[in-house]
């Protein structure tokens, strides 16, 4: 027991020098789940909102995939600094206070992005070796080696451990109001080789480390990771916020709807005294009309933002090709897989499959989405890019005669002759494996009316 805790002790102070002053939180393993809470303050907030966040973490492994699921929730300073028009203001909301359509609109905010890092150490226990022996550590590093004997055979113990770097991908993250959980939709699973990244501790050693995706390909790295993965039994472990993302026209519109109740050019919603549910803290967003809006992007994430700065859909990795305004709702589209057929004459179907639903304000599907297949065009069977036609010249020479003019015209003609007939015999080939490719599709439920 006292062995034990030595350990501990020296693994959360070495995670301590490689990782900077942070708290440490300890996420064992119950029912081959890793589960805890990690707290934090160490957050990059360029505008000063977010003051502290709360992290509640599940990992473990499911038919031999990872599975990860979170809870975030946020706590504010009650304060943002942004630019307005070139200046750069402050809004607290103790200044809102005599302005209750503005408080709620300040307690609405939620963040649209944020990207957070886990670091940390594995404790995988201890391993006996006999003397002499090499220990198999399975891709963990060893710690703090001692010795002992039995039965007149000396042995070794080593401390099995790693670190850990981790970047959560923003898809399993869904930031809500401050100081309103935002729970996971579903839970998540990424490939091995990019769930955790267990840095080698002699590459690493002076340097701060930072998460890196591995090679999908590289099979002794997966079964090393879930090696190591399976033989932790708890992980010390802090995390951060390295960006966080805010929707600044909303809160510039609050500061410049501020100074227009305090100059007296506008005059304050009519608004309740008290919110006691989600559709109460709404109403007053569902009361005004939207009459213009703008689908737009930022990066890979596309979103629908009336002309007052409010975010009307959610931003996310899809696209939107219609908004409602009346109603609210959005068409969105995202893109699944390609799906391919191995035709004749080098010849490959290909077929992009798209997820096609109706969503809410939320972002949340309001009917069943349906799958369609649309023609995908980029690659012919060798690799070649085919979206474009090659601009071929040919050059003739200006001093030919008649004779070599007419000749030359009729090897074109009978060149140009051949090649239909190379068409016309590979479209019939084809034609019944093409009908065959959608028929599968079909029977998978995928709408096939727009796969050319």
């Amino acid at each position: 027991m006292v062995y034990k805790t030595i350990l501990k002790v020296c693994l959360i102070t070495l995670s301590f020098g490689l990782y900077g002053q942070q708290d440490l939180t300890t996420i064992s393993k119950s029912d081959g789940r890793f589960m805890g809470n990690i707290k934090s303050n160490n957050v990059s907030d360029p505008v000063g909102l977010m003051d502290r966040f709360d992290l509640h973490l599940q990992w473990w492994s499911l038919m031999s995939e990872p599975v990860e699921y979170y809870d975030f929730t946020w706590f504010s300073t009650g304060k943002y600094t942004v630019d307005v028009k070139g200046r750069q203001r402050t809004m607290t909301k103790a200044t809102l206070s005599k302005y209750p359509d503005l408080v709620r609109r300040f307690e609405r905010i939620t963040p649209i992005d944020i990207k957070i890092e886990i670091s940390g150490v594995a404790d995988a226990g201890a391993l006996d070796v006999k003397r002499g022996r090499v220990p198999n550590t399975g891709g963990l590093n060893t710690r703090a080696r001692s010795n002992y004997k039995k039965d007149g055979q000396s042995y070794d113990r080593y401390q099995l451990w790693g670190d850990i770097v981790y970047e959560i991908p923003d898809a399993n993250l869904v930031p809500s109001y401050a100081a309103n959980k935002g729970s996971g939709i579903v839970p998540g699973s990424q490939h091995w080789n990019e769930f955790l990244f267990w840095p080698e501790e002699s590459k690493y050693m002076n340097r701060i480390k930072t998460y890196e995706k591995g090679n999908k390909n590289d099979k002794t790295l997966l079964e090393e990771n879930k090696n190591r993965f399976s033989k932790t039994n708890s992980f010390s472990l802090s995390a951060r916020i390295l960006e966080v993302e805010w929707p600044l026209p909303e809160m510039r519109n609050i500061i410049e709807k501020y100074d227009a109740y305090e100059k007296g050019i506008e005059k304050p919603s009519e608004a309740k005294s008290k919110a006691n549910t989600l559709n109460d803290l709404l109403s007053d967003v569902s009361d005004r009309p939207v009459t213009k809006f703008e689908i737009s992007r930022r990066e890979r994430k596309v979103g629908v933002v009336s002309e007052d700065g409010r975010i009307l859909i959610p931003f996310r990795e899809w696209n939107i090709t219609e908004y409602d305004p009346k109603t609210g709702f959005a068409k969105v589209e995202k893109n699944l897989d390609v799906r391919t057929r191995n035709g004749s004459c080098d010849k490959v179907f290909r077929a992009q499959i798209v997820e096609v639903s109706t969503v809410d304000s939320s972002g949340e599907s309001i009917l069943p989405p349906k799958k369609i297949a649309v023609t995908f065009y980029g690659y012919n069977g060798t690799g070649s890019d085919t979206s474009t036609t090659p601009l071929v010249l040919i050059a003739y020479d200006p001093d030919e005669t008649l004779e070599e003019k007419r000749a030359r015209e009729r090897r074109q003609a009978e060149a140009r002759k051949k090649e239909a007939a190379e068409r016309e015999r590979c479209n019939a080939l084809n034609e019944p494996i093409f009908d065959a490719f959608k028929k599968d599709l079909q029977a998978q439920g995928i709408d096939t009316s727009r796969l050319g």
